[in-house]
C-alpha cells in the first residue's frame, strides 16, 4: 500500500487546518503589530529607509509647482534581509506504517496537530524577535548550514542615527519623596517626547517594581479623604490623574540564553522600567518573500510542505 501524505499539505488543505485552529495570542505581536500592521512584503530584502521612513505633515504647494520629496534623496540604500524561522517534524517509517491504519479523519487530525506545533513554535520565535524589536535592536540566534551558531542582528537605529525615545525620572518612584503630582510630571515629560516627534496619547507599561511603587503612592492617595489627583486602582492598570499605568509582565524565550545555561526568559519590559508607546506611530511587521521554489517565492505568514529524507 502506498504511503502519500503529500495531499494533506497542498496549499488549500494547510490553509484549511489554520483556519480550524484557535488564535495564537502573543502580547506583543498583537499589542504592536496587529493584522492591520502586517504586511506581505514581495522581496527577500528591505531597505531600511523604507522602516525608518517618517511620513510628516508637509507644508501646501502652490498649484504648479514640483511636488515635495518624501524620501532621502540621493542617500545609499542600506538593506535588511531578514532570515527565516524554519522547523520540521519528522515521519519516521514506522509512523507511516501506523499510518495505514488510521481513517482519513484521524490522518487529517495527526497533520493538523503537526502544522499547530509548528506554527506555535514560529510565532513564538516571532514574540520574541518583536519584543527585542522594541529596544531597537534584534540580537537573535541564528543556525548556520554547518550546524554552527552565529547572531542574526539588525539595528534599527542606523548606528544611533535613529535613536530611540529615553526618559530618566529625577528622583526614583520608590524614593519616599516621591509624590503622585512627581509622577504626573513624568508622564507628561514622557507624553512631550512624542508630541515633539507628531505622536500622541502614549501608553504605558510598566515592570514590576515601577508598578509597586506607583501602586503605593495610589493605594496612600485612596485611603486619603481629599486627594487633589483622580487616582483609579483597576485590575493590572493604575490611572493617575488620566494616565494608565499598565503592569507588563510579558516575557519571551531566547534560545541563545538557554544554550548558555543562562535562564532563558527574559521580561518584555524590566522591572524597573516604563515601555512608553504610540499606537499612531507606524509599527509594521513585514513578511517577506520565503527561499521555497514549492511556496512559488512568495511572502506568507506560515508555509509547510513535506520532504522526503532518507535515514538508513
Amino acid at each position: 500500500m502506498l504511503v502519500n501524505v503529500r495531499s494533506y499539505f497542498t496549499p488549500k488543505s494547510i490553509a484549511q487546518k489554520l483556519s480550524t485552529l484557535p488564535k495564537l495570542e502573543s502580547p506583543v505581536m498583537d499589542t504592536f503589530f496587529p493584522e492591520s500592521r502586517r504586511r506581505q512584503w514581495p522581496l527577500p530584502v528591505i531597505g531600511l529607509d523604507h522602516i525608518a521612513k517618517v511620513t510628516r505633515a508637509v507644508p501646501v504647494i502652490r498649484r504648479g509647482s514640483p511636488a515635495i520629496p518624501m524620501g532621502q534623496g540621493a542617500r545609499a540604500w542600506e538593506w535588511i534581509e531578514p532570515q527565516p524561522v524554519e522547523v520540521s517534524d519528522f515521519f519516521s517509517a514506522v509512523d507511516l506504517n501506523n499510518w495505514k491504519l488510521l481513517d482519513d479523519v484521524s490522518k487529517d487530525m495527526v497533520i493538523t496537530e503537526k502544522i499547530n506545533d509548528m506554527r506555535t513554535v514560529v510565532r513564538n520565535t516571532t514574540e520574541g524577535l518583536c519584543a527585542q524589536a522594541l529596544t531597537g535592536t534584534i540580537t537573535w540566534p541564528m543556525r548556520l548550514q554547518d550546524g554552527t551558531t552565529d547572531t542574526y542582528t539588525v539595528d534599527f537605529t542606523n548606528g544611533g542615527a535613529n535613536p530611540l525615545l529615553t526618559y530618566s525620572v529625577t528622583t526614583a518612584w520608590n524614593n519616599n519623596g516621591k509624590t503622585l503630582v512627581s509622577i504626573m510630571d513624568d508622564m507628561i515629560k514622557l507624553e512631550d517626547l512624542f508630541a515633539n516627534e507628531g505622536y500622541g496619547n502614549p501608553e504605558f507599561w510598566c515592570g514590576r517594581d515601577v508598578y509597586l511603587a506607583a501602586f503605593a503612592l495610589a493605594q496612600a492617595a485612596n485611603s486619603g479623604k481629599n486627594s487633589p489627583i483622580n487616582v483609579q486602582i483597576n485590575d493590572r492598570s493604575i490611572t493617575i490623574g488620566g494616565y494608565t499605568l499598565k503592569l507588563a509582565l510579558g516575557s519571551y524565550y531566547n534560545p541563545a540564553l538557554a544554550a548558555q545555561g543562562v535562564a532563558p526568559t527574559l521580561r518584555v519590559v524590566g522591572d524597573k522600567q516604563i515601555l512608553a508607546f504610540a499606537r499612531n506611530a507606524p509599527f509594521t511587521l513585514y513578511y517577506t518573500a520565503l527561499d521555497d521554489m514549492y511556496a512559488n517565492l512568495l511572502p506568507m505568514p506560515f508555509y509547510a510542505r513535506p520532504v522526503e529524507q532518507e535515514d538508513p
